[in-house]
């Protein structure tokens, strides 16, 4: 038995079907069905039921599959850590990220990563969470950093990287700068700038309806293409907007400041998502520097 013929054996269990196996190892399909026979005579097992139609896993294939995934992942990590070790790591990853996360955290993570592999080229590019997810999905990109609301994430696999909450900007000469801390209810009939519903329907619709549990509808007088510009109508005195609390610390704008929120508002939720077949090491180590920055 040998690593390639398990590699072989872990492709054709996928696809259950030798042509199509053979196609995605780039191989013709009798090399493919004579490696599986080889492997199959050195187990002294059968892996395979095969008929005319079809090709199922015996259970010793099933065993040997969940087996054959632990070893190739040992092996993918033995030899990640040899090339790290050799200084010889090198490769691609393109990432995604929601503005929020571009703006804050990000590029420090990118800092340390490269920091570590500088043979590695990191891609970056700006998506919203539902076009991060299908680019994923569909393997067009390696690594995404989304805002958790409601999404679908049965294919991905995720880790949870930043959770906070959303704090009050209001201009500087406003009534309720007073306030070290504003009750939800002060809001009532208060003129308040918010991203256009389309935008993200999901939160929107969870925003205004934490205002109503508050015994009243917001007052939206403007809407705003993102938090940099909501901060900046704010500094116009046009209203108050929710911002999240990172940003607090990133946009300081003359005459805005920040007060924190007593009420029932959602938490800000950001993830990191990759395909939950398609960690390579690149991958691997990029969530690395990332749990890392975690502890």
């Amino acid at each position: 038995m040998t690593f390639k013929q398990l590699q072989y054996f872990v492709v054709v269990a996928e696809e259950l079907h030798f042509g199509r196996a053979a196609e995605r190892l780039g191989m013709a399909q009798p090399p493919l069905s004579q490696q599986i026979q080889k492997l199959e005579e050195s187990l002294g097992a059968t892996l395979f039921h095969r008929t005319s139609r079809r090709v199922e896993l015996t259970d010793a294939g099933m065993m040997l599959l969940n087996e054959a995934r632990v070893i190739s992942q040992r092996i993918e990590s033995l030899r990640r850590a040899v090339k790290q070790r050799d200084g010889s790591f090198a490769g691609s990853i393109d990432i995604a990220a929601v503005t929020p996360v571009l703006d804050t955290f990000l590029p420090e993570l990118i800092h340390r990563f490269t920091a570590k592999y500088p043979g590695i080229r990191v891609s970056l590019y700006e998506k919203r969470s539902s076009d991060q997810i299908q680019a994923v999905c569909a393997g067009l990109l390696d690594l995404g950093f989304i805002r958790l609301f409601e999404q679908d994430l049965s294919d991905l696999e995720m880790l949870l990287v930043r959770r906070e909450s959303y704090v009050l900007a209001i201009p500087k000469n406003h009534a309720l700068a007073k306030r070290k801390t504003i009750p939800l209810e002060a809001l009532q009939e208060v003129p308040l700038i918010m991203a256009p519903r389309k935008a993200r329907p999901a939160l929107h619709d969870r925003l205004v309806s934490c205002f109503q549990d508050a015994g009243f509808s917001p007052t939206i007088v403007q809407e705003a293409p993102s938090k940099r510009t909501e901060v900046s109508l704010v500094a116009a005195g046009i209203g108050v907007a929710l911002i999240p609390e990172s940003y607090s610390r990133l946009y300081h704008r003359d005459g805005v400041i920040y007060r924190r929120i007593k009420g029932e508002l959602p938490q800000i939720e950001i993830a990191a998502i990759w395909k939950a077949d398609g960690a390579n090491s690149t991958v691997e180590s990029f969530l690395d520097v990332v749990r890392t920055s975690r502890a």
